[in-house]
């Protein structure tokens, strides 16, 4: 439990500050578990440090009061300096974004901490997956020495990453509510806000495929991809399957669950589709972030998105 993690290192005052905090993340803001989670984590390393570096002192409220630009910046050398810039920039962020709640809400009055620069971070474009890596990986998942149900999952997760466009978060949330249709999937995407993708019979056949012989009884409400131990089935363990798999082909590094979704989307555009249709398919809230597609390399798009479903 995070009241007994925090337990050791801050005062109840404080401790509820941060679960209010999460809270408005969790309920207002309509943050996705895997979001809030980190922020939970960048914010206990915060604290974890602050009262290690004061011998173990519980950290109370007069204490963050009294927090100086010198506290944050001890914390950015001993704590933050080996990180790359894109995950210090995150942890700023987290800590920031805190304090600017306790100070709106009127719980605590310190600023410092808006006084450290945020690292700049340079926006690499997405790297599309050719369509021959993709036919490889779901060939290799389908001869996995495991369960054919395991495999067939898989699969089937691939598809909707690749075929639908959707984050891993996305697709592992999906339940048979969210595909009786059999030609959309119901999606809550992030902020929790909902959207329709349509979803194409290779994808949807995949799908059937898996629930035939997955050994579980799901229900309609339940996650559709479940562990060999009935569990659901985490971002994490497909990430492995996907690294131990680019590393045993010696694929490129920006071979991730998520460059399917890049992949999904700028094979799209390359094909002719228009932006604002794929925005809706991506579920951006913002135009101006599926435009970056647009500047992709059409040296390393196949011409044919479809292409890869005529099987």
């Amino acid at each position: 439990m995070l009241e007994e993690r925090l337990g050791n290192i801050v005062c109840n005052a404080t401790a509820n500050f941060i679960i209010k905090f999460l809270n408005y993340l969790e309920y207002e803001k309509k943050y996705s578990s895997h979001t809030i989670i980190a922020y939970r984590e960048d914010i206990f390393s915060f604290f974890s440090f602050l009262s290690d570096n004061e011998n173990k002192n519980i950290i109370s409220v007069d204490r963050l009061e009294k927090l100086t630009l010198t506290d944050f910046r001890l914390w950015l050398t001993q704590k933050l300096d080996k990180l790359d810039n894109r995950s210090r920039a995150r942890k700023i962020s987290s800590l920031r974004s805190l304090f600017n709640f306790l100070n709106r809400n009127n719980l605590l009055k310190n600023n410092e901490i808006t006084k450290i620069k945020t690292p700049k971070i340079s926006k690499l474009l997405p790297k599309p997956v050719s369509i021959e890596n993709i036919k490889l990986i779901i060939n290799e998942i389908k001869q996995l020495q495991r369960s054919d149900w395991e495999n067939e999952r898989d699969v089937a997760i691939t598809l909707l990453l690749y075929g639908c466009g959707l984050r891993i978060s996305e697709a592992l949330s999906i339940n048979k509510n969210s595909i009786a249709n059999g030609e959309f999937i119901k999606i809550d995407g992030k902020g929790k806000k909902q959207r329709i993708v349509p979803m194409i019979s290779a994808v949807s056949e995949q799908i059937s495929i898996y629930l035939a012989i997955c050994p579980f009884d799901i229900k309609n409400t339940q996650k559709i991809f479940r562990t060999i131990k009935n569990q659901d089935y985490y971002p994490l363990a497909f990430q492995s399957l996907i690294l131990n798999l680019r590393r045993k082909f010696n694929l490129s590094e920006n071979i991730t669950p998520h460059s399917f979704r890049h992949s999904f989307a700028s094979h799209l555009l390359e094909e002719g589709a228009d932006i604002r249709s794929i925005q809706m398919l991506l579920g951006h809230e913002m135009l101006g972030t599926t435009e970056i597609y647009t500047k992709i390399t059409k040296n390393n798009l196949i011409s044919n998105h479809q292409r890869f479903f005529d099987r």
